[in-house]
């Protein structure tokens, strides 16, 4: 039956009176603690190489179909064209329109400068019916890289994309997670084939929603 004998709680394992030579507990932090009860203490320490458990690796697996390379190549366009006319970064949403199972790309307005977008003022679409599968932001002729800022403001489960080094040969970043724990991906593992130099139309009223301003970027000037 083993030697060991699992719990989610202290209290569920300080009130057993079955207890295994070895109780497991879970705390907090994720980490499991094993339990011994030696005749001079009780001994509490990280468990290690638990043979009854399965090997566990931290991935993910895309469920949804890939997002078409020709959306990318559209998003890269749009990034390059900030970056070569004003050395600004700019965002795009990516959706998922559940009723007909595509991929929507979405420009919200936002202010913008070197360092910083602003899209304080956006307001998403219908949650109903679509789901954000992705938030995408360039950093112009700086690498691509997750800022501090990045760390903080990315709080939804849903995956994020840099892409940097416009003035040149692209360099891009991509991640999922929750929590502040991240795990990147290379972006073969999101798109169908794309070619990053290709310079192609895309929807001219993105322009309308972008807003090139110095430090300030606040939204009452």
């Amino acid at each position: 039956m083993g030697i060991r004998k699992y719990y989610w709680k202290a209290k569920e394992f300080l009130s057993d009176k079955t207890k295994k030579p070895v109780s497991v507990i879970a705390s907090r932090t994720g980490q499991l603690f094993e339990i011994r009860e030696l005749f001079i203490g009780r001994l509490v320490q990280p468990a290690h190489d638990i043979h009854e458990l399965d090997e566990i690796e931290a991935g993910f697996k895309l469920k949804i179909p890939k997002i078409p390379g020709h959306y990318l190549e559209q998003i890269l366009s749009f990034f390059r064209d900030y970056c070569d006319k004003y050395e600004t970064e700019v965002l795009i949403h990516i959706y998922m329109d559940t009723h007909s199972n595509e991929y929507i790309l979405d420009c919200p307005y936002q202010i913008v400068n070197k360092h910083l977008v602003n899209n304080s003022n956006y307001v998403p679409l219908d949650p109903r019916r679509y789901i954000k599968i992705m938030d995408l932001h360039s950093h112009n002729t700086m690498e691509a890289y997750f800022s501090p800022t990045d760390n903080v403001d990315e709080i939804n489960p849903i995956l994020f994309g840099v892409i940097g080094r416009l003035d040149k040969e692209p360099t891009m970043v991509y991640r999922v997670g929750v929590n502040g724990y991240f795990i990147e991906l290379p972006p073969t593992h999101l798109f169908t084939e794309f070619n990053v130099s290709k310079q192609v139309k895309y929807p001219e009223e993105w322009n309308d929603r972008v807003v090139v301003k110095g430090e300030n970027l606040s939204w009452t000037e």
